[in-house]
């Protein structure tokens, strides 16, 4: 549905243009959600590491810009 509520595909359909046809991927947002949520503990941790990763390159990168000067 379009923002006026309207069915964008009606011409199409109206004239037999319109064919729908499966994905072959049965994910979608429902199971995407419920991925992340079923996930969470494994997602904070990755996270978290990358984030402790990224403030010790900073600190390097802080410390090298002191010696330099």
């Amino acid at each position: 549905m379009d923002v006026d509520g309207r069915d964008q595909y009606e011409y199409p359909k109206m004239v037999s243009k319109f064919v729908s046809v499966k994905s072959g991927n049965d994910m979608n947002t429902e199971r995407c959600v419920e991925s992340i949520i079923r996930n969470r503990f494994q997602f904070e941790d990755r996270n978290t590491k990358k984030e402790l990763k990224e403030m010790e390159i900073l600190q390097k990168m802080k410390e090298l810009e002191l010696r330099r000067r």
